[in-house]
């Protein structure tokens, strides 16, 4: 067994391909986009990110209610744009 001092540099063996930490970083890229992807609900059934349609009925209440705030946002932005064009239209 080695004994390894923090002077010494270590040898990465890691694979090359997996996305690791970055100095100074708390999480990987791979473990950000898993939470990214876990607060949105686009984790499959395996707890693999998925690139397909949400199941509602699978989602956290978060999950539920920031999908709520987006789909209101959306709609107070179209009755204020149909509000607009009619309020043009009337005054014309």
């Amino acid at each position: 067994m080695k004994t390894v001092y923090p002077e010494e540099e270590v040898e990465d063996t890691e694979d090359p391909y997996v996305k690791t930490k970055k100095p100074g970083d708390e999480t990987s890229d791979e473990e950000k986009e898993w939470l990214t992807a876990l607060e949105k609900g686009e984790l499959d059934d395996y707890g693999e990110v998925s690139k397909g349609k949400k199941d509602p009925t699978l989602m956290t209440a978060r999950q539920v209610h920031m999908l709520r705030d987006c789909i209101n946002v959306l709609l107070q932005d179209c009755i204020n744009v149909l509000l607009r064009d009619c309020i043009n239209v009337l005054l014309k």
